[in-house]
């Protein structure tokens, strides 16, 4: 850090050049911030270049229009340091262009922390709205000039624990329309510091509550409007998704207390990247509050009864489409998706009589390194009815007993090494004297399966068992098409 504060102060002090906005904000309330931000009067991105260089950072554009540049750096305290030309022709200017006015204070480059503190320049009071923790627009101009601003004013509140001020809040509903506006991209990525945070479910109810979740999910309006008599929750199916999603940062808050065995691997799993740096629980909390964004849709009474009937395959396709229209990573749309598809999965294998090993083996294959995270939201989902009057097709009990019996099975099979393929396809092609085609896969998919179990060490045991299963009728006639 001081390295870096050294550099700055040498190339840039004496030249009107401030440290403004997050950065500044952070360090006066004693929060660690890896993100500096500087205003420079001209020559923004020349200057950004040569720090670049200086530091052994990475250069990129972030903003050629309005000139802001973002120098990356690695192995330091510091991730970035973003350079913008002022928003005006001095400081001031440029301050009361900016978002709130808690992050419309700056200090001239200096060579430390105590020096930067003592020369707060601060024309619009931050000082006092960071002691009284409260979010309060710069302008009644700020969300008009960048809508993503609507959710930024969310993710600041939830990140640093303020308020937001009635006038702002009104500002935000009065323009929640605007955030269609913004570049899906950027409200992702505000949406997703949102997700990162312990309890985002507090501030998504504010999202709703302004006109902004609506914006983001589409496919909320439709489960808000569903008539609550269809639904056992007494507020209707909206009610039961948030309740999912509570049990669901319950159990990430307290995991220790329900997976005694696992908790450090479950941790580390969900801990662990999908995507673009996005992690396994902030998609999680996605997939517990849509895992039903398809029931509206498939509402229909049968028998006298409502059944939802494809709701998961719907759902699964419904949710994609709106993270795709949000621009997020196409291997996080599919873990998401998945866990939609199957979250009545681990329910079903509930209404067994008992637990098989095969049955085990079956939803590893189909969910791979996602099962962890499928099992946790079908106990979420059950969670959700745990305190009704209502009789339920599975008792609780009995999935928290079986989420933990797979997700101990899940781990144990992860630390076994792996298994030496006896053969591939070309090989059962060449000794059978089969044609290429879907039966292959299936024969393979066998002889795994057997492999896994121990049936089978060698070679020539799995072609013996290959021989077998081609003996039945079924896998006779694919090879006939």
């Amino acid at each position: 850090m001081k390295t870096i504060i050294s550099v700055l102060t040498k190339e840039l002090s004496g030249k009107n050049t401030y440290y403004v906005g997050g950065w500044i904000r952070d360090m006066l309330i004693g929060r660690k911030n890896t993100d500096i931000d500087i205003a420079i009067p001209a020559n923004a991105q020349k200057t950004a270049k040569k720090l670049a260089k200086l530091l052994n950072g990475t250069f990129f554009v972030l903003d050629n229009e309005n000139e802001v540049y973002r120098i990356a750096l690695k192995n330091s305290e510091i991730d970035y340091i973003d350079i913008c030309k002022y928003k005006g022709k001095a400081i001031l200017e440029d301050l009361q262009k900016r978002d709130f006015t808690i992050n419309a204070i700056a200090a001239p480059i200096a060579l430390n922390k105590t020096d930067i503190k003592k020369n707060i320049y601060d024309p619009l009071n931050a000082k006092s709205d960071l002691k009284n923790k409260l979010i309060k627009q710069v302008s009644k101009q700020v969300f008009k000039d960048d809508p993503v601003r609507l959710m930024r004013a969310f993710r600041i509140s939830c990140e640093l624990g303020f308020n937001i001020e009635k006038a702002t809040l009104k500002n935000i509903v009065t323009n929640a329309h605007l955030l269609k506006t913004t570049a899906a991209e950027r409200s992702r990525e505000e949406l997703l510091k949102i997700f990162s945070v312990k309890n985002s479910l507090e501030t998504l109810e504010q999202l709703d509550k302004t006109g902004l979740l609506c914006q983001l999910f589409p496919c909320q309006t439709p489960m808000k409007k569903s008539s609550k008599k269809f639904y056992f929750h007494k507020n209707g199916l909206w009610d039961h998704s948030v309740k999912t999603l509570k049990s669901l940062e319950n159990i990430l808050g307290t995991i220790e207390k329900h997976f005694p065995d696992n908790n450090e691997l479950i941790k580390q799993h969900l801990n662990s990247e999908i995507a673009g740096g996005i992690k396994r629980y902030q998609l999680l909390k996605i997939a517990a509050l849509f895992h039903d964004c398809a029931k509206p849709m498939c509402a229909k009474k049968v028998g006298g009864k409502m059944h939802f009937l494809g709701h998961e395959t719907k759902g699964s396709a419904l949710i994609g489409q709106t993270l795709t229209n949000l621009k997020f990573p196409k291997k996080c749309i599919t873990y998401v998706q998945e866990l939609v598809l199957h979250h009545m999965r681990p329910i079903s294998l509930g209404q067994s009589a008992i637990l098989t090993e095969r049955a085990k083996q079956r939803i590893h294959k189909a969910l791979g390194t996602n099962l962890p995270d499928l099992l946790i939201l079908a106990l979420c989902d059950c969670m959700s009815y745990k305190n009704l009057n209502i009789k339920v097709s599975v008792k609780f009990e009995i999935i928290e007993a079986l989420v933990r019996k797979i997700i101990t099975y899940y781990f144990q099979e992860q630390n076994k090494p792996v298994l030496p393929k006896l053969l591939d396809g070309h090989f059962l092609m060449q000794k059978l004297k089969i044609k290429p085609g879907p039966a292959v896969g299936i024969l393979l998919s066998h002889i795994k399966d057997l492999q896994q179990r121990g049936k089978i060490t060698t070679k020539e045991e799995a072609l013996g068992a290959a021989k077998e299963k081609l003996k039945i009728k079924r896998i006779q006639k694919l090879f006939m098409k």
